[in-house]
């Protein structure tokens, strides 16, 4: 099946009304995309004729799969804001830093610098939620944070056990910190019970 810009928005929009029917990951039933196919037939046939379910869900697939892309690239820091019309905006300066990051996200090429037309609707229909937290991102733009895949969110975690250390809990003198406060209490009619785990 071929689709045209309008034909996607019109599966976006359709979509973004059964919202709430998506389940993990944001991904329908392919009893959605059949009534989804229904409601594109009401619409003038575009260019390779009618969308079965199947093939709805085959796009969003792909949209799905283009969105991340472009997530991956308004995380990165070092580029320009992400631009709908621009996209990633590179400039000869930071050319070589793109020209790294392509080979490990290829199907980001396209968007050197040249926007996409589904991305307001995809980020209305699957929000961003960063993974990192407390991290600050200029280039995003509109939305703030940054996704953080495992290999990555696993160095930042050594990044912050490295800087900050971590202290193993100390359950004896917590044990006495509790006793010694359960002791300091000047009212007979309250009592505390403390569990500690090990």
């Amino acid at each position: 099946a071929q689709w045209n810009i309008a034909k996607t928005k019109r599966l976006l929009d359709f979509l973004f009304e059964r919202q709430s029917e998506a389940g993990e990951g944001f991904s329908f039933k392919l009893k959605t995309f059949n009534a989804a196919s229904d409601h594109l037939a009401t619409a003038p046939p575009a260019k390779g004729g009618a969308k079965d379910g199947k093939s709805c869900q085959s796009k969003y697939t792909w949209l799905k799969g283009i969105n991340d892309i472009i997530q991956k690239i308004k995380d990165h820091t070092g580029w320009g804001p992400w631009s709908d019309e621009h996209g990633a905006g590179i400039t000869p300066s930071t050319s070589d830093s793109w020209d790294k990051f392509v080979p490990h996200y290829p199907k980001a090429k396209p968007f050197h610098n040249d926007g996409w037309p589904f991305l307001e609707k995809m980020e209305r229909l699957i929000p961003y939620k960063p993974k990192g937290t407390n991290v600050y991102c200029p280039a995003r733009g509109r939305i703030t944070g940054v996704v953080l895949d495992e290999h990555e969110k696993a160095e930042e975690d050594d990044k912050v056990q490295e800087r900050f250390g971590s202290e193993e809990w100390d359950l004896e003198r917590l044990a006495k910190d509790v006793a010694q406060d359960s002791d300091m209490d000047t009212n007979p009619e309250v009592s505390f019970s403390f569990v500690i785990l090990t």
